[in-house]
């Protein structure tokens, strides 16, 4: 009997029991994909941290991509905003590259980074550097970390936008550069990125 589609409305739903239940049956299931992504994805995307230990456990892969964005799961965590379940996916041994790290607010992990060399630090990644993606996510400290260590403000993300301006239109339209956060995550980010225009406009960034 194939029990995929029970296995991962029971992951989506949060049912950690039947998820242990179905996985004592089918352990190959902790691996299954559907719909481009893994059940660690939605349980990561939902914020089952129990499911998501029960998933690990099983041997599902941390460093999984889905098929559309090509995002790990703890990149799925960040993208609805649960901050502690991406600290606890970094503990798990998630990897996390500079830029995810100014993503995810990371600054300790990104010091690290940067006493090692700062030869990445204007490197881009899947939606820009990572002054671009602490602009997008409202941390004001890391983007000073980052222009301190080097990064340069002028480069333009993927899609052509500066730090600046990415910054900019997230206060300008309520947060919509991260659409899939809850209203109290959103509040954060906002505040955050009205921070990051000071600290960019402080350091003689105009656009």
């Amino acid at each position: 009997m194939d029990n995929t589609q029970a296995f991962f409305n029971s992951v989506k739903f949060g049912d950690a029991a039947a998820v242990a239940n179905l996985l004592q049956e089918q352990p190959a299931l902790a691996q299954r994909v559907q719909d481009g992504a893994t059940a660690l994805h939605y349980a990561a995307l939902q914020g089952h941290t129990e499911v998501v230990d029960i998933l690990l456990d099983r041997g599902a892969d941390l460093e999984a991509r889905d098929a559309e964005f090509g995002a790990t799961p703890i990149g799925w965590a960040n993208e609805k905003g649960h901050k502690n379940l991406v600290a606890h996916l970094s503990d798990r041994g998630a990897l996390v590259s500079i830029d995810r790290a100014a993503a995810f607010g990371m600054i300790d992990l990104i010091r690290e980074y940067i006493l090692e060399g700062t030869e990445h630090i204007n490197t881009q990644g899947g939606f820009g550097t990572p002054l671009h993606e602490a602009a997008l996510w409202g941390y004001p400290e890391i983007v000073s970390l980052l222009l301190d260590s080097g990064a340069d403000p002028a480069v333009e993300s993927v899609d052509g936008r500066s730090a600046l301006a990415i910054a900019r239109e997230q206060v300008k339209t309520g947060g919509a550069g991260t659409p899939l956060v809850s209203d109290t995550r959103r509040r954060e980010i906002i505040d955050g990125c009205t921070k990051v225009v000071g600290v960019l406009t402080k350091h003689g960034v105009k656009r």
